[in-house]
């Protein structure tokens, strides 16, 4: 009885040691859940992924009113103009970045919770959008995350998965900007006024780009943007520069295709090159 009594008494020890140390060095991330907070900022999701009804994405995010018309900057094609001067630093448009305020203090979180995209290493992200831009955040948002959870995107290759989070914890942000903040968030990368980037634990996302697209997509606006966000998250997940490896393929997700698709077909998608 008293062996019995002891043995008891341990396991109560144990209990309140491993009580102790979560509560000191709570664990940000758990399997199957998104992370946590008092906050109430980050919430408990139920399974491992989780659908949005049709009823939450407002019907003007699938047309021209999710800004798709928007235009920054004065009259003319960025992308002549990059081809002709052939440099970067260019300003196209006067913004924020020029008036001597911070990039950051420009920037708005955009509400918006999502569950885990699949199985593999989860990464959460937060939505940002440069205030005064005319475009709907929240269309943005949705337009983030359908690209994302797509199983043609990075998700589908089973190593990555997303979560969507809009609290002060996360993994990297993916921020909707003008293109003179563009280049500010961006430096030392020399995006111009015409490119976006990442940019240490930022994805920034050049809103004349996700408003008119490229050359190179031939109007075809939804693929520009997959390629868009495929390709910087792609950066965030370590993928390097790729280059058209066989004419008449679809191209790398990871090639510099706002520039040029080369001999390839412009592709927005990781798992439809091939390469996942």
């Amino acid at each position: 009885m008293l062996l019995e009594g002891k043995r008891a008494l341990g396991a109560l020890r144990s209990v309140g040691i491993w009580v102790a140390l979560a509560v000191a060095f709570p664990v940000p991330i758990v399997v199957g859940i998104e992370d946590l907070s008092e906050e109430g900022v980050f919430r408990l999701a139920e399974g491992m992924s989780q659908e949005r009804a049709i009823a939450d994405k407002p019907i003007e995010c699938d047309g021209a009113a999710d800004g798709s018309g928007f235009v920054v900057g004065p009259s003319g094609d960025p992308d002549t103009l990059f081809a002709e001067s052939g440099s970067f630093g260019r300003p196209l448009y006067v913004g924020p970045a020029d008036q001597g305020e911070s990039p950051e203090d420009r920037l708005v979180v955009v509400p918006g919770q999502r569950s885990r995209s699949g199985p593999g290493n989860v990464l959460t992200f937060r939505i940002e959008i440069e205030d005064g831009l005319d475009i709907d955040p929240a269309c943005f948002g949705f337009g983030v995350e359908d690209v994302l959870w797509d199983q043609r995107s990075w998700t589908g290759a089973g190593r990555s998965s997303f979560a969507r989070v809009d609290g002060a914890r996360f993994d990297f942000r993916i921020i909707l900007a003008s293109p003179n903040t563009t280049d500010a968030l961006c430096r030392p990368l020399r995006t111009g006024g015409v490119l976006s980037c990442r940019r240490e634990d930022r994805v920034i996302i050049n809103a004349w780009r996700w408003a008119n697209g490229a050359k190179s997509f031939a109007g075809d606006l939804e693929g520009y943007r997959n390629y868009l966000i495929n390709h910087e998250v792609g950066h965030v997940l370590g993928r390097d520069h790729e280059g058209c490896e066989a004419a008449g393929e679809p191209a790398p997700v990871m090639m510099q295709q706002t520039k040029n698709v080369g001999d390839c077909i412009a592709n927005g998608w990781p798992l439809i090159s091939g390469r996942p």
